[in-house]
């Protein structure tokens, strides 16, 4: 599934994920060195529940409740056999709950309503773990797992059956706050010890001691004086847990008067407990599996902190923001419920400092099966933009499927180290890190520090310091998307000059200028991909069927990839990229000579490029991709071998059955389609009778493999002629008018071409044009069929009496163009809109049009019909793409 929303500079994935082209049976074992940081999470029936772990072959761990799954059921009777089946009982759902009257204006109505889609489930019965391997390989687990325990191997054949019996049903995977509580050692203090740097003061801009490059206090400034301050006037959503809230979910007051920065009444909900406080402590835990009890407290505080109000600290987005806060257990059911309601409840921003590693298998479930990620593609589509915190395990976020930093849209935050412009010693990093921002942060009181500013630290404290910079570039301008905000932080980044980052982790997207971010609206070479080096036709690198993410093109460079065809069948790219960036080009290529392919369909779309072709021939083949700017790009390919099927013709396998084509030209993609070459093919044809010809001819083209073909007396059955090859050509001339043919076609299992056609009078035409004219005999008869084979041909007809007309060329990816008979241009076709069904293709209106009515009847004209330019389809140097041939339909609408 490689959902739309998906962008290419999140969407490249970790090489690892793409690198299973080779096959890799899956197996697994239990392992003690697989240990959960968790052991057990709080239930909201004051009880508890065990976490378990499984990592995949490249080490990456993924923790998932032991008990719960989580289901989006088709229908009722579905998810009840489902909790029969396993001793199923639900406990939650991802209901949206109606919200307080303080936002009823302003809720968005979710795109599958606020009822429940998906439900968490405590199960109690297992399948028999005899099936699990199997189950997990049909589903595509691939490589060797580790378990923490056989109760987690039972959890995952449990969701394995499921998904092989075609529910959609997942582990109830587990998240952790991205936090770092312990204080750090800076220069030397006076008195001994060390300064600690979560005391820094970390808005303030200028390049000294005690201070930071964020130049948030000058961003403010510019807030106020361009009048766009707004407090509590948009909605920013903090998914998280531990909120220094009273019983009736006000904001407690520090008992030596330091105060909070948080309203009177506040936007608030409680996801463990389903209820509308969210007071309390955090029901999770954070990095390593450390308490960080006011964990939501301290991103609040840093996100949407009141400013100038002369209490606590600060916020950077507190001139703007109303926060919500929502508590949550960090599971994936609870996630994906408080994103629902987060988008109802009108939130423009969302920061989520909390994550976890997802392993392969971990990445199917929530591309495949999880309704987060729809979540989070309504959330890009209603231009929310979500921040998340990249977490804080000193691993590359691409390599270790960091969720939800590895969600294509999702803004993902790094931490520098302060002062010094680094990534943090424990930062996550990597290409889907977007941006970097200061950490260490001071923070408003909580129940662990009632009576003094305490420090926000981790990537848990940059997350919401970017996000609450976002919420102040969406009051400036609120119709900017995820994608477009991401391009003003980076592109106002802190990278060039003496303010780059010594750090190659930081230096490819730069860290955050606040300042230049809210004046700014408005990028050069990428990482090379798993692929790589794949930049030579040798170095062509094994291609199967699949979704490939995180691939990437540089100027220069070319990415190759091959892939074999035992049999004829359908092939599939889908490109998804940055067009804005720049085209790819695409190219084809067959290892053996003059290969052609079927029903092909090219064409950009808003996302990128598609090429389909319904036939293709055995053999071995090569894409070859190129781009003149830097690229990310994904993949689909696609390959259906189902061998040849009967052509239209069928059955006409025997002389009496005979297809007739009586005086009838045109092109016709045909097949024998027996393997064991028992298919035979008959035509009856006839040499017309015009005065303005010069006869008729017959040809069979584009043969995957030599087929025999004879011309017999209709009559008495008697070869006349007889032909071997993968082309045959038979010519008629005007002496044999009114005779008449029986072609047999036999002795192969291939695809083929026939075609007939009317030969043109000598003309000086024979010697002026680059192809060979053939004639069209009656324009005021049926439809003539054609198969384009070369970059263009021509066609010769006579203007028959009519009044007002034209002539429809109805085809994808063609052209047409008039002239007369002396070869000077007359009119270029206009696209064909509207009007009534004209029998295009798949009954779609597709082609061009001339309008006719100004023809001279009696004269002679030409029609010029072309393949249309294609950016997509620029040629590259010494590269010859496969062949196409485009079936195309001449029609005519003279008056009689």
């Amino acid at each position: 599934m490689q959902p739309a929303w998906l962008r290419p500079l999140v969407l490249l994935v970790a090489a690892a994920s793409f690198l299973s082209c080779k096959p890799n049976k899956f197996t697994y074992e239990i392992s003690s060195e697989v240990i959960p940081p968790i052991l057990i999470l709080p239930t909201a029936d004051g009880g508890s529940t065990v976490v378990e772990a499984y990592q995949d072959e490249k080490g990456v761990r993924t923790d998932f409740v032991a008990d719960e799954v989580v289901i989006s059921p088709e229908n009722q009777a579905e998810l009840d056999q489902f909790l029969s089946d396993y001793g199923g009982t639900i406990i939650d759902d991802n209901s949206v709950p109606e919200p307080p009257a303080l936002l009823k204006a302003q809720v968005r109505v979710p795109k599958d309503g606020f009822q429940a889609t998906s439900y968490t489930v405590r199960v109690t019965k297992f399948p028999d773990l005899a099936n699990f391997e199997a189950d997990a390989s049909r589903r595509g687990m691939k490589g060797k797992y580790l378990f923490s325990s056989e109760d987690g191997v039972k959890l995952m054949a449990l969701t394995s059956r499921a998904r092989a019996r075609g529910l959609r049903v997942h582990p109830n995977f587990v998240c952790l706050g991205n936090d770092m509580l312990h204080a750090t050692e800076e220069q030397p203090s006076t008195g001994g010890g060390y300064d600690n740097a979560m005391a820094y003061f970390a808005f303030h801009g200028k390049d000294e001691m005690g201070s930071s490059r964020s130049s948030i206090y000058k961003a403010w400034q510019f807030m106020e004086a361009a009048d766009y301050t707004f407090p509590q006037g948009h909605g920013l959503a903090i998914l998280d847990g531990g909120f220094w809230l009273n019983a009736t979910g006000g904001p407690m007051q520090s008992p030596s008067g330091i105060g909070t920065d948080l309203p009177p009444y506040i936007v608030q909900y409680d996801f463990h407990e389903d209820d509308y406080i969210a007071d309390g402590g955090n029901p999770s835990n954070c990095t390593g599996g450390g308490a960080c009890p006011w964990h939501g407290n301290n991103t609040a505080s840093v996100a949407a902190g009141f400013v100038d109000n002369r209490a606590a600290i600060a916020g950077s987005g507190g001139q703007v923001s109303q926060p919500y806060l929502f508590k949550l257990r960090l599971t994936t059911d609870q996630q994906d419920r408080a994103l629902r309601t987060a988008m109802a409840w009108g939130a423009e921003v969302i920061n989520m400092s909390f994550g976890g590693p997802c392993n392969d298998d971990c990445m199917e479930y929530y591309e495949e099966v999880s309704d987060l990620y729809s979540h989070f593609q309504e959330a890009f589509d209603a231009r929310i933009i979500i921040v998340a915190a990249a977490g804080n395990d000193a691993v590359d976020v691409d390599a270790y499927n960091y969720i939800p930093c590895r969600i294509g849209g999702v803004i993902c935050v790094g931490a520098l180290e302060s002062y010094k412009y680094n990534a943090i010693s424990y930062s996550n990093y990597g290409v889907s890190v977007d941006i970097w921002a200061d950490t260490n942060i001071p923070a408003m009181p909580n129940g662990a520090s009632p009576n003094a500013l305490p420090t926000a630290g981790g990537t848990s404290a940059s997350s919401p310091l970017v996000a609450g910079v976002v919420m102040m570039m969406k009051t400036i301008d609120p119709t900017l998307n995820s994608n477009q905000i991401l391009a003003i932080l980076q592109n106002t980044a802190y990278k060039i000059g003496p303010q780059l980052s010594p750090d190659p982790k930081v230096q490819p997207t730069g860290y955050m200028d606040a300042y230049r971010a809210v004046l700014a609206t408005a990028n050069n070479r990428i990482f090379e991909d798993a692929f790589e080096p794949n930049n030579t036709e040798g170095q062509a690198k094994p291609l199967s069927p699949g979704y490939y993410k995180e691939l990437t093109l540089n100027p220069g460079q070319w990415d190759y990839y091959a892939f074999t065809l035992n049999e004829y069948a359908a092939l599939g790219f889908d490109l998804e990229y940055m067009k804005p960036m720049g085209s790819i080009t695409f190219n084809l290529l067959a290892d053996a000579p003059g290969v052609v392919l079927s029903g092909v369909a090219a064409s950009a779309h808003g996302k990128g490029y598609q090429y389909n072709a319904t036939l293709a021939p055995p053999g071995n083949y090569k894409l070859l991709l190129s781009a003149y700017s830097p690229q990310y790009y994904y993949m689909n390919f696609t390959k259906s071998e189902t061998g040849l099927s009967p052509d239209e013709f069928e059955a006409n396998n025997t002389f009496p059955a005979a297809t007739s084509l009586l005086q009838t030209p045109g092109s016709w993609d045909l097949t024998l389609h027996q393997k064991n070459t028992g298919d035979v093919d008959y035509f009856l044809v006839e040499i017309p009778v015009f005065s303005a010809i010069s006869g008729r001819a017959i040809s069979i083209l584009d043969a995957d493999a030599p087929l025999r073909v004879d011309v017999l007396d209709p009559n008495t059955q008697a070869v006349i002629n007889a032909y071997t090859g993968t082309e045959v050509k038979m010519a008629f001339g005007g002496d044999e008018a009114g005779k008449r043919y029986v072609v047999k076609v036999y002795n192969a299992y291939t695809r083929y071409v026939l075609e007939i056609r009317t030969k043109a009078p000598d003309h000086q035409w024979v010697y002026l044009l680059p192809h060979e004219l053939f004639w069209w005999d009656d324009p005021l008869a049926p439809i003539m069929r054609n198969i384009l084979r070369d970059v263009e041909e021509w066609v010769a007809f006579t203007a028959p009496v009519r009044g007002a007309d034209q002539v429809t060329l109805l085809a994808r990816g063609l052209g047409i163009y008039l002239y007369d008979a002396d070869i000077a241009p007359l009119q270029t076709g206009a696209p064909l809109y509207g009007g009534e069904n004209l029998g295009a293709i798949d009954d779609l209106k597709v082609g061009e049009r001339l309008d006719t009515s100004m023809l001279i009847p009696g004269q002679t004209y030409l029609l010029q019909i072309y393949r249309t330019p294609e950016a997509q389809d620029t040629e590259v140097p010494d590269v010859t793409p496969v062949g196409a041939n485009i079936p195309y339909t001449l029609q005519s609408a003279f008056a009689q």
